[in-house]
């Protein structure tokens, strides 16, 4: 019994180790939102879904605006604290069946499955109003604003290559029309 008994207590370990090493290895661990690992691995697959059951999906591209500027000015340890409260704001902002993903330094995409076009967009632009509501004790001074790209399935594109495509176009316009702000299609 007491054999049985440790056999079990191993495999319970061994599960909860498997489970933990496989979130480990699609989450980032310092915002604990999805990695690009797992974007590069389930986008297409998430895209062909939508398009299976004629559904929409949004797809947003988010930089914080002078991110680089802002990690020179006030250090790379509080460069790694707004990416951590802008993950919070993105938790705030969008709901549990949304697919929110780090990137990469400070950008980020999200993944909004079932929006159409203007309910995505309204939930990018809360995102920026978000943002730019957050507030530091040592640095009250900052405000922090971010850019947004949307494209949304089958509404701007319909291929995946298209939907990347012009969600990138469009942070590309964002940033260039001023920055703190959401371009769509």
């Amino acid at each position: 019994a007491t054999r049985l008994d440790s056999t079990g207590t191993l495999l319970s370990q061994m599960v909860k180790w498997g489970e933990g090493a496989r979130k480990r290895a699609i989450t980032d661990p310092a915002t604990g939102l999805f990695n690009r690992r797992f974007y590069d691995e389930s986008l297409d697959g998430i895209v062909r879904r939508a398009e299976v059951e004629g559904a929409t999906l949004g797809l947003a591209m988010f930089d914080l605006d002078r991110f680089g500027s802002l990690n020179k000015e006030y250090g790379a340890a509080f460069g790694d604290r707004l990416i951590v409260e802008s993950a919070a704001a993105f938790r705030r902002v969008f709901a549990a069946t949304d697919i929110l993903v780090r990137y990469g330094g400070d950008e980020f995409a999200f993944l909004l499955p079932g929006r159409d076009a203007a309910s995505a967009l309204e939930r990018c632009r809360a995102v920026n109003e978000e943002i730019r509501s957050l507030r530091f004790a040592e640095h009250p001074e900052l405000r922090l604003t971010c850019s947004l790209g949307l494209a949304v399935f089958p509404t701007h594109a319909r291929t995946l290559a298209e939907l990347k495509d012009k969600a990138d176009k469009a942070l590309y316009r964002a940033k260039q029309g001023g920055r703190d702000r959401t371009e769509a299609g």
